[in-house]
C-alpha cells in the first residue's frame, strides 16, 4: 500500500492517510519483552481520515 509508519517514542506508532495509532503503553501487568516494552499493543486509535496527516513532512496527497 505504501503508506508510511511514524513512531515518536519506542511505545507509539501513528499511521498517516490510514489514521491508525497504535500504543504498547501498559496500565495494568502484562507480559514484557527483552526491551521492557509490553510484547503486543495495548490500544489501537482510529481517528478521521486526516487525523495524523499533518505529522508527514511531505506533500503527498492521501490515497
Amino acid at each position: 500500500m505504501g503508506l508510511t509508519v511514524l513512531h515518536g517514542s519506542r511505545s507509539s506508532w501513528m499511521v498517516p492517510h490510514l489514521s491508525l495509532g497504535l500504543t504498547r503503553e501498559a496500565g495494568h501487568e502484562v507480559p514484557l519483552g527483552a526491551d521492557g516494552e509490553p510484547l503486543c499493543f495495548q490500544a489501537v486509535l482510529v481517528g478521521p481520515t486526516d487525523y495524523y496527516d499533518p505529522l508527514l513532512d511531505d506533500d503527498r496527497p492521501s490515497p
